[in-house]
């Protein structure tokens, strides 16, 4: 299973969401790898600062070769994260191409509500290639039952776009756990944006029929 994180703007959380749901996914038992293709080299440096002992999930940088890298990936792990770049580029449409699923974080700004439209034509054009492309909205930065986060949810209804029911506040622990070098829930196991991970992941994992309970 490839799964990419995407979308054309930047700043919407795609890396800190790559990291924090592979870590998840790993400390359930799962296989998992990243794969940084962003110049800013998140993943890649979150995974070097993590502490002696600590498990974290593999993290490699592949671009020119992505799906080929991807697939390669999939053979060897049961998920494979893809962190995008947020920018409409190469890197981003070769990331639609190699993933089964696409997963796009949303935030409150009209800036990321009006890249909406561009991330439905990349995927549109994406499965001309990529047949079985699904794509699936993440609310972040979000309070879960806001009159804001309504409306979103309804802009994309009305746009043909799914949404996953989990949502993702905008909490300081998302902004200071990647120097912690390892997942959100062993930075702040008792806290909500621990417990919002684990119910985003939870559902992913239904989404997937991953075999959860």
């Amino acid at each position: 299973m490839i799964i990419a994180f995407s979308g054309q703007k930047g700043g919407v959380g795609k890396s800190t969401l790559s990291i924090a749901t592979a870590q998840e996914l790993k400390r359930r038992g799962r296989d998992v790898v990243i794969l940084d293709t962003d110049s800013q080299s998140t993943a890649l440096i979150w995974s070097k600062g993590a502490e002696e002992g600590v498990p974290t999930v593999p993290v490699f940088v592949v671009n020119d070769e992505l799906v080929k890298g991807a697939r390669a990936a999939a053979e060897k792990y049961d998920i494979v994260i893809i962190d995008v770049p947020g920018r409409l580029d190469s890197v981003q449409k070769r990331a639609m191409l190699a993933a089964n699923l696409a997963i796009f974080p949303l935030g409150p700004s009209d800036a990321e509500l009006w890249a909406v439209q561009t991330n439905i034509q990349l995927v549109k054009e994406a499965r001309d290639f990529n047949e079985n492309l699904d794509s699936v909205y993440l609310l972040n930065r979000m309070r879960k039952s806001s009159a804001e986060t309504v409306e979103i949810r309804k802009l994309l209804e009305k746009n043909g776009q799914k949404t996953f029911e989990s949502t993702i506040g905008d909490r300081v622990d998302f902004k200071r756990f990647l120097a912690y070098g390892a997942g959100i829930h062993e930075y702040a196991p008792t806290g909500k944006s621990s417990m919002e991970i684990k119910r985003f992941v939870t559902e992913l994992e239904r989404y997937l029929a991953l075999g959860v309970e």
